[in-house]
């Protein structure tokens, strides 16, 4: 017999969710099954202390069982000092359990971490109790294998990557990936969702249309043309949970493991996990004032002559983490590689809509007259991360197979917030609220520079970018030569939400902190900073490695005053 105990028919067992499943085929008497289940969920944390258990009566009633086995169990857990009673309000869980017991990890996995601290508190049966459960565990572990020996492989690479660092919570974070949530228009946006759902109910159902919502895809399609520049019918495009999504998808669909995908060397990290954990072979490729090289001597055109590079993954509107803009001939020079040699372009354009000088920067995409690149857009930074919404523009030739792929994957996403977005942007709240945080963000780079300039008592340094007529001129430059002593170097375009800045070198050389040093001194601080260091793969063709006091400095989710102030904190260690 199995008893489903938590779905209750009556009211007395609402709010108890707790499954019990009694065997009348079991050796084990049905009483003694109830008590076991009920300690077990005890110790576990599944029921928790002062929690109130069903009436003998109504338990035995929904079990099936008579109102003695069930006060059998009861009485038993009484007696041993998990439950006590209170007249006239039934039966509850003893409250002296403590809290770093009730959990199954500290039970079983782990029994002797919190000894010291739990048996103290714990009666002589909860300890005896918690003894013999953490023998059994033990010696289960000792005969099973190890689960992590079931992984496939691509399990295995997954288990191998590094684990992501604990995400801050600090109050002044200068995380690059944070726009202002605060000024984002709530209440537009919640009509927009309320006016979708009030309309009908087919945002509950499945979508007939395994590329996303065709009205939202129509506006992005407009949207792009007019902003990036993209070429693209609305059948193009593949609406996605993001960024992370659209990259895994690309990368399933077109590398086998073993196969090799060039990126941007600094790039962005969580693009590179994503290519790694599906098998790909990483091959760095330097960025320079230009963006990506391509026909230089360590660039793409000389790497793939010795290995079959089918993608290429590319920042080119603003190049993470330098954010420097890929010149017009490097542009054409990376699509003629592709065409050449048959491969892909993914063009990564994550924050394009921010920039605060010269004037809107064509996408890679609408250079493309051959169907090699694969745009990829997001609206995590223009409106907010929660929004789980992005896109890929594909060549037509590449549809019908990453619908497939998509539909595989999730099979949709959430239509309720495509049509609200859909909204969003015909009525022109998008717009208007990129153009209000195109302003507020340019403040808050400027007031960033500023504190940096005033921290290090250096002068800020723009180094001249070699660039085209095509394209504005580039503020700065990632260039590798010599840098000039106690000098602020700003690098990158006037764009996006981070900024990376070379920090001058101390006057004192046994006065200068690591980069890791000024990492942790920042955290003591209450201050979170990012190192460059970990953007850089390591490259056979370029034993060069990441230049020392280079830092990410993100200002979309900190206020001028903030920023002001977490540049002051640590403008000791600078």
């Amino acid at each position: 017999m199995r008893s489903t105990y938590g779905k209750a028919p009556t009211n007395s067992l609402v709010g108890w969710d707790l499954t019990i499943d009694l065997r009348s085929d079991s050796d084990v008497a049905l009483h003694r099954q109830i008590y076991d289940q009920i300690r077990t969920a005890i110790l576990t944390g599944r029921v928790r202390s002062h929690q109130k258990l069903p009436a003998s009566r109504q338990l035995a009633i929904y079990l099936g069982v008579s109102r003695t086995t069930v006060t059998l169990s009861y009485d038993q857990l009484i007696s041993e000092g998990y439950l006590h009673t209170k007249p006239g309000a039934g039966t509850f869980v003893c409250a002296q359990i403590p809290d770093s017991m009730l959990s199954a990890s500290s039970a079983s996995a782990n029994p002797t971490a919190n000894d010291s601290v739990v048996k103290p508190l714990l009666k002589p049966a909860f300890r005896s109790v918690l003894q013999s459960e953490s023998a059994i565990a033990e010696s289960v572990t000792a005969d099973q294998p190890s689960l992590t020996e079931l992984l496939s492989a691509y399990g295995n690479r997954l288990h191998q990557l590094p684990k992501p660092p604990a995400e801050t919570h600090r109050a002044l974070s200068f995380r690059y990936w944070q726009p202002d949530v605060s000024l984002f228009p709530t209440a537009q946006w919640q009509r927009c969702i309320n006016r979708c759902r009030s309309a009908n109910a087919d945002w509950m159902d499945y979508s007939a249309d395994a590329l996303g919502y065709k009205p939202l895809r129509t506006e992005i399609a407009n949207y792009i043309a007019q902003t990036r520049a993209v070429h693209c019918s609305p059948d193009q495009i593949l609406i996605t949970q993001g960024t992370q999504q659209a990259l895994s998808l690309i990368v399933r669909v077109v590398l086998d493991p073993g196969e090799a995908i060039a990126l941007e060397n600094p790039g962005y990290l969580s693009a590179r996990k994503v290519f790694s954990s599906h098998g790909a072979t990483l091959i760095p490729i330097p960025a320079d004032s230009n963006g990506l090289q391509v026909n230089e001597q360590n660039g793409l055109a000389a790497q793939s002559s010795s290995s079959r590079i089918k993608l290429v993954y590319v920042t080119p509107s603003h190049q993470f983490p330098t954010g420097v803009l890929m010149a017009l001939p490097r542009r054409l020079a990376l699509l003629q590689w592709a065409q050449q040699t048959n491969a892909l372009i993914i063009e990564d354009d994550y924050d394009s809509e921010y920039r605060y000088g010269g004037r809107p920067i064509p996408a890679l995409q609408g250079l493309d007259t051959h169907q090699r690149v694969l745009y990829v857009g997001t609206f995590s930074k223009v409106m907010f991360p929660g929004i789980q919404l992005g896109y890929i523009v594909l060549p037509p030739a590449l549809v019908a197979v990453f619908a497939q792929a998509k539909w595989m994957c999730d099979r949709q996403t959430s239509l309720i917030h495509q049509a609200a977005l859909t909204d969003f942007i015909a009525q022109g709240h998008l717009a208007r609220h990129i153009r209000r945080m195109r302003t507020v963000y340019a403040q808050r780079r400027e007031v960033l520079i500023t504190a940096l300039e005033k921290a290090t008592r250096s002068p800020r340094s723009f180094i001249p970018d070699v660039s085209t007529p095509d394209f504005p001129t580039s503020s700065s430059s990632i260039s590798r030569v010599a840098r000039t002593p106690g000098t602020l170097e700003i690098v990158g375009d006037p764009a996006g939400l981070h900024v990376m800045v070379k920090l001058p070198t101390a006057r004192q050389p046994n006065q200068q902190h690591s980069d890791q040093q000024l990492v942790l001194q920042a955290s003591r601080q209450g201050v979170a900073l990012f190192s460059t260091q970990p953007y850089y793969l390591p490259s056979s063709s370029l034993p060069t490695t990441a230049a020392n006091r280079e830092f990410i400095f993100g200002f979309g989710g900190l206020k001028p005053p903030e920023i002001t102030e977490a540049i002051a904190r640590i403008q000791p260690y600078l």
